[in-house]
């Protein structure tokens, strides 16, 4: 058998195999290169673009609200609400599940129930709006077991009076405690008048967000909103708090209020909420011909726990007003040097003639969501 004979293999020069593939693999890398930069570049504007929209959908739902608050104080003798809450009616069993609610087991109210907010009790609202900057509800439950709140999913309270972000834990919610209104009167089947915890004072400390120096603001829940009321006092506010100065003193009605929304974590937002003022009351001497200036704490904070540097407690959208400006003592704005991460703020001032003559009703059903446009 005849061998054949071995015929060595050619090898082709470098510069006619390894250059085209050499080539090849570099614009390859060229063109990923290019991809990677146009995305970085593209991303900024986006995510910019994102939450400006989402910034306009929480002030859309800030003015839906408004408009229930100012439904609220028509049928009342122009009387607004005392304090918010915010949320539904509506709790969830199982409170978390895998980063988020388990929307399948909210348990519809009952004739047990009774909300502890206001526009959801009477039917104002029948539920305040979706946060569009909430992704993990989670985030938002764990908050409210940081903090305490009763109402919340998995607790007694939650079922009684109402959700403060929802059975979902996606609806905007009063984060700001108010302290002067602790419990709520209602009138039951029978005529007598019964009194129950509106856990209005819950307290979030979502106040000078971002400390000088900050690069970052202290956590808060983005896209909430705050609600203070306000009024006239009268004399006899000096006697109360002298008897009990830990009495909250209230005015003679909510005349006024300050609605707000937050924004996001970069966004420094006003400067809103500084510390507690006083109420200045000048009575007759009772060792003199004149008068004597008596000051009392109007309890328009937003925490029991921290104080400023003169023992002022913190969290108060209020400061003090001027005779020619205001009778009730106090004006819109409290700045104490410390933003608050809070974008926006309305007042009774723009509930029927707001920007190029459009009522309330009319901007909301154009700026809000259609399910909230009805």
């Amino acid at each position: 058998m005849e061998s054949e004979e071995h015929q060595p293999e050619e090898t082709p020069p470098a510069n006619e195999s390894t250059t085209p593939r050499r080539r090849t693999w570099t614009l390859e890398i060229a063109i990923a290169l290019v991809v990677l930069i146009a995305v970085a570049v593209a991303i900024p504007p986006f995510s910019r673009a994102l939450e400006g929209r989402r910034n306009f959908q929480v002030k859309a739902n800030l003015y839906y609200i408004q408009l229930a608050v100012e439904r609220f104080a028509t049928d009342n003798s122009g009387t607004y609400p005392d304090y918010l809450i915010g949320g539904d009616g509506l709790r969830a069993e199982s409170p978390v599940e895998q980063g988020s609610i388990k929307r399948s087991v909210v348990v519809p109210p009952d004739s047990r129930r009774t909300p502890s907010d206001p526009l959801l009790r009477y039917g104002y609202l029948i539920a305040y709006p979706i946060n569009p900057f909430t992704r993990d509800t989670a985030i938002v439950h764990d908050m409210q077991v940081k903090y305490k709140d009763p109402l919340r999913n998995g607790t007694v309270e939650g079922w009684r009076f109402g959700t403060r972000f929802g059975a979902n834990c996606d609806l905007m919610g009063n984060v700001l405690a108010d302290f002067r209104y602790p419990e709520f009167a209602v009138t039951d089947a029978q005529g007598e008048r019964v009194t129950y915890p509106s856990y209005a004072d819950c307290g979030y400390p979502f106040y000078d967000l971002w400390p000088k120096g900050a690069r970052k603001p202290r956590p808060f829940l983005p896209g909430m909103f705050f609600y203070k009321s306000g009024g006239g006092y009268d004399v006899s506010v000096i006697a109360k708090w002298q008897a009990d100065p830990s009495r909250p003193v209230l005015s003679v009605s909510s005349e006024y209020y300050m609605l707000g929304y937050y924004g996001t974590a970069r966004t420094r937002g006003r400067d809103l909420l500084g510390p507690e003022p006083d109420l200045v009351f000048f009575v007759p001497s009772a060792t003199s011909k004149g008068n004597d200036k008596v000051l009392v704490p109007a309890w328009t904070r937003s925490t029991m726990i921290e104080k400023d540097d003169e023992g002022r407690f913190l969290g108060s959208p209020y400061s003090h007003g001027y005779a020619e400006e205001s009778v009730d003592q106090f004006q819109y704005g409290n700045p104490n040097g410390i933003r608050d991460a809070i974008v926006d703020v309305l007042v009774p001032g723009e509930d029927y003639t707001l920007y190029g003559g459009e009522s309330l009703e009319e901007r909301a059903s154009k700026a809000l969501l259609p399910e909230y446009a009805k």
